[in-house]
């Protein structure tokens, strides 16, 4: 009896250590999460400016997804 109380209070006390030892993951922010590619940075302002302003005059943006 007292081996098995002392196995779940081991099993117990290294989950609580796993717990509060572990590391936040990240957050996805989507469309506002930090980019390095210039590519996507220009796509980005591209969709930015369209939401904001509507499309200009008869330019058509086409992205390959």
């Amino acid at each position: 009896m007292i081996m098995m109380l002392k196995k779940n209070l081991n099993l117990l006390i290294n989950k609580i250590f796993i717990i509060f030892k572990s590391k936040p993951g990240v957050i996805n922010l989507g469309r506002w999460n930090i980019e390095t590619c210039h590519k996507r940075i220009n796509k980005k302002i591209d969709f930015a400016n369209e939401d904001h302003c509507g499309p200009c005059g008869n330019k058509y943006f086409k992205f390959n997804k």
